[in-house]
């Protein structure tokens, strides 16, 4: 009994109840559409006939919101698949959303590269205490991702070996770890001196149940994602610090510019991160590079080489490529790309 007046919230109940997914269907997306729906579209929309619903009620409502732009994407999917079921229905002749982007001036992506100066990261290292602290050095000196932090056990540090095995990851909305996005996200990562420091550091408060190696003091359970640690802990410590507020996930950036600038490869850079190609580390943390180091030239000709050689084969470069090159640090590329303008990824 759908008609061309009927309002967004009628749309989406019935959409619902006819089992037609709209951004519902995996667990780890679950709940944040849901909120989606009910806390932010209905508010605005619900009363709305489709008809009446334009682009530019909908661009200046969300250019008014307080959101980063992962947020806004959010929102926009979720309103945009349901638009898509009122087409397919004919209840309106075009989505609004179609083809639409919005552009939101002065806002900061959550995964913008905006490290951590030395001064500000001890700063916060020393503001923080107990296993707070604990949490923050060891993302510090590990580059791994919040998400991976959280579903840490103690059954993955080799003692011996000084590395930990990162194969789950912990989202905000999941109800127990799930496995890496990609196969580069499995890894062992070595634990540097600070972080095998903040592991010890640890022992004392969750060594002895043999579970979750961080934990949320408050509740003394896993932290349960990103949210939660940005609200509990992580605003608080910063504010406390008198650092200027970026997202934990710069704690990870500022561990790859740190390693970037001591010229540690870009290949051992990406396998302790995670990136599938080491190339992406490169590109993305390029501006960190110092420009300046002995037999550039000589080593800017190797790369050049091996660069080219991937270009114009069509094949993607793998560490191995790495290996052969011999004393191969992270300014190579940087002198290589910026000098030669070799542009081919």
């Amino acid at each position: 009994l759908l008609n061309s007046a009927l309002a967004l919230k009628q749309l989406i109940h019935w959409l619902i109840a006819m089992g037609i997914d709209i951004g519902f269907a995996r667990n780890t997306t679950d709940l944040p559409q849901r909120r989606i729906v009910y806390n932010q579209l209905i508010p605005q929309f619900g009363a709305k006939a489709l008809t009446d619903i334009k682009w530019r009620d909908i661009r200046d409502w969300i250019r008014q919101r307080d959101g980063n732009p992962k947020t806004i994407g959010n929102i926009l999917s979720v309103f945009r698949t349901a638009l898509d079921e009122a087409v397919e229905d004919e209840l309106i002749n075009v989505n609004p959303l179609a083809g639409k982007k919005i552009r939101r001036k002065g806002t900061v992506r959550e995964d913008e590269i905006d490290p951590f100066s030395n001064e500000e990261r001890e700063a916060i290292i020393n503001t923080a205490t107990g296993q707070e602290r604990n949490f923050i050095l060891f993302a510090f000196w590990t580059g791994m991702r919040i998400s991976e932090l959280c579903a840490l056990n103690w059954d993955v540090v080799d003692w011996h070996k000084r590395t930990v095995r990162v194969d789950k990851a912990l989202t905000q909305p999941a109800k127990e770890c799930e496995a890496p996005k990609t196969n580069a996200g499995v890894r062992d990562v070595k634990l540097l001196e600070p972080a095998l420091s903040a592991l010890q550091d640890q022992k004392a408060y969750t060594f002895l149940k043999g579970r979750e190696i961080f934990q949320n003091p408050r509740t003394g359970e896993r932290w349960a994602g990103d949210l939660v640690i940005r609200k509990r802990m992580w605003t608080r410590i910063l504010k406390k610090a008198q650092v200027r507020y970026r997202y934990p996930y710069q704690m990870r950036h500022t561990y790859a510019s740190i390693m970037l600038m001591a010229e540690e490869s870009p290949q051992w850079v990406a396998t302790q991160m995670g990136h599938t190609d080491w190339t992406f580390t490169a590109r993305t943390y390029s501006r960190f590079i110092p420009d300046d180091a002995p037999n550039a030239e000589t080593r800017r000709l190797n790369v050049g080489q091996m660069l080219a050689k991937s270009c114009h084969s069509g094949r993607q470069t793998t560490p191995n490529d790495v290996k052969k090159t011999p004393t191969l640090e992270i300014y190579n590329i940087y002198l290589f790309l910026f000098f030669n303008k070799l542009y081919c990824f």
